[in-house]
């Protein structure tokens, strides 16, 4: 990697780490989201209140091979294991 591409990566890197320091720092929630609170809020509000997460986006959108792949067989074709809800609390 050259010079140039890796004082991209560092920027970038850095540009990350600071985006996310004006929006109320990290926290857990206590309960779940209740849909009726979050009716009001437009989508920028909502993000914005969002805090550091699991996407599971990409596993779930994951293929496989097989011609009729368990649910399984299909969030671990990407290589990752299976989620389970020890991950999840943790």
């Amino acid at each position: 990697m050259n010079l140039k591409n890796k004082l991209a990566v560092i920027i970038t890197t850095a540009a990350c780490a600071v985006s996310g320091i004006g929006f109320g720092g990290a926290y857990i929630m206590d309960s779940p989201v209740n849909a009726a609170e979050l009716s009001d809020k437009t989508a920028f509000q909502i993000t914005r209140e969002m805090n550091v997460g699991w996407n599971l986006g990409n596993t779930l959108d994951a293929t496989s091979a097989l011609d009729d792949p368990t649910p399984e067989q299909s969030e671990t074709a990407w290589g990752q294991p299976v989620t389970t809800q020890a991950m999840i609390d943790a």
